[in-house]
């Protein structure tokens, strides 16, 4: 009979998290493709994320990883969580400063210095 080869530690950790907006994408990924690839039960999730969530990410979900069955709770508040940072919104304003080709003017559009001058190009 062939045993089935536990996955490799590596993958079974998940990178810290600790609730800044730059790590949530590439922390949600890991945990999606990980779970599915290697086929994760909800304990195994559970136990994933109670040890790779730190400071505030951590004590956004403290009661839920006790109690919660279903990891994919934990995971959603996270995601509302970590979506009503600041540091999405500050995220967000770069990328939209950087796919409009003002990165120049990066620093003032997040400060909200930018002003609307449309009426001096002459557009009515």
């Amino acid at each position: 009979m062939a045993r089935v080869r536990p996955p490799p530690r590596q993958v079974y950790e998940l990178p810290a998290f600790s609730g800044a907006a730059e790590e949530w994408l590439p922390f949600q990924a890991a945990y999606n493709e990980s779970s599915k690839a290697y086929s994760f039960t909800p304990n195994d999730n559970m136990a994933r994320l109670r040890s790779c969530l730190r400071g505030p990410a951590r004590e956004a979900v403290e009661s839920l990883l006790h109690t919660a069955a279903n990891p994919e709770a934990v995971m959603q508040t996270q995601r509302q969580w970590t979506s009503r940072g600041p540091g999405i919104k500050s995220l967000g304003r770069l990328k939209e400063a950087a796919a409009l080709g003002i990165d120049r003017h990066r620093d003032q559009h997040i400060r909200g210095e930018v002003a609307d001058h449309s009426d001096s190009a002459g557009v009515h």
